[in-house]
């Protein structure tokens, strides 16, 4: 069950919130559930993830959830919004025919509007900050892929879709833009890659001199050894497509449900 992978890599949920589908409709995704989880304690980042949406087989064969990831807690009309931009994603590939893949751009223009933010669209990521193991569920003969949706301005959108996933992840490592958080500012893409790979060299090898001096001092205090720790994989370079506009599926995340469970 995803559910077990998720709780095994995540932890209990806080929060739960499932979705039902009308006996009229026509989808293969009969309930969505959206659950909130805190892997890292109350004052780290929360993570949500779908669990429904691997009841669709994408037309290449694939089945998906979506996770989010955010450094705090969305709160009222950006919760709601959360649970929307989610939606939009699992939904979509039923409702449009056709599969998503990583470094997908899904257009959610009415989703982040009325909670106040200023993103227009999702990027569609590999979850790079978890360990391959939790990339991938089994279920029962199946996988799922667990996917990450990363909310984006227009301008972001833009230049994802025209240089790829690598660059623009580039861009936001060299400006040290936080895609966890809601509140942050867009990336300036009219930085050209070369200054933003040069930037990010900069930024690791400041970094680096650090922690090296830090384990300097430890080791002339007798503190113990510092351990170097890995960073997130580097996504392969992807030419986003646009994804039909995810209308269709919001509506069908709206108006045939009904709420089991209140947040």
């Amino acid at each position: 069950m995803i559910e077990a992978h998720l709780s095994k890599h995540l932890g209990r949920p806080r929060r739960v919130m499932t979705m039902k589908k009308g006996a009229s409709s026509p989808s293969a995704i009969r309930s969505l559930t959206f659950a909130q989880f805190a892997p890292g304690g109350p004052r780290k980042p929360v993570v949500y993830a779908t669990v429904g949406g691997c009841q669709h087989r994408m037309d290449d064969g694939r089945r998906i959830e979506a996770i989010a990831i955010f450094k705090a807690e969305p709160r009222g009309v950006q919760a709601v919004a959360v649970r929307e931009l989610l939606a939009s994603v699992v939904l979509t590939p039923e409702a449009c025919g056709r599969a998503l893949r990583f470094g997908d751009v899904v257009d959610a223009p009415k989703v982040f509007g009325p909670a106040g933010l200023r993103m227009t669209a999702v990027l569609v990521l590999p979850p790079m900050t978890f360990a391959k193991p939790f990339h991938r569920a089994r279920v029962g003969e199946e996988t799922v892929d667990l996917v990450w949706a990363v909310p984006v301005f227009a301008e972001e959108a833009a230049y994802a879709r025209a240089h790829g996933t690598a660059a623009f992840v580039e861009q936001c490592a060299a400006q040290k833009v936080d895609l966890t958080d809601l509140k942050r500012r867009a990336a300036d893409v009219t930085m050209t890659r070369e200054q933003a790979r040069t930037a990010a060299y900069t930024e690791t090898v400041a970094r680096l001199s650090a922690v090296g001096a830090a384990g300097r001092r430890s080791a002339g205090t007798g503190a113990g050894r510092r351990s170097a720790g890995t960073g997130p994989e580097r996504p392969s370079v992807v030419k986003p497509r646009r994804v039909a506009a995810t209308t269709p599926a919001l509506e069908l995340a709206k108006r045939p449900v009904r709420a089991t469970h209140r947040v």
